[in-house]
């Protein structure tokens, strides 16, 4: 493997290090592999966990987010 290969290799697994941190702070990292589950968070301005959306239908998911927003703004 040439040095700009291994540069992007090791760059690669540096960001999957970090996300691997982040999913694991907000329980969503799947223990079999090396991945998180699909998750949307609603943080408010003032960094307030709002909402989590762990099932979502990729058909609808934009359109029932706005309402979810619409909801938490009144």
């Amino acid at each position: 493997m040439g040095r700009r290969a291994a540069r992007g290799r090791q760059d690669r697994d540096q960001r999957f290090a970090v996300a691997g941190s982040a999913a694991t702070k907000y329980g969503v990292r799947d223990p079999r592999r090396p991945i998180a589950r699909r998750v949307t968070f609603v943080i408010d301005d003032a960094g307030v966990l709002r909402h989590v959306a762990d099932e979502v239908d990729v058909a609808t998911h934009g359109e029932d987010l706005v309402a979810i927003i619409r909801e938490l703004q009144r």
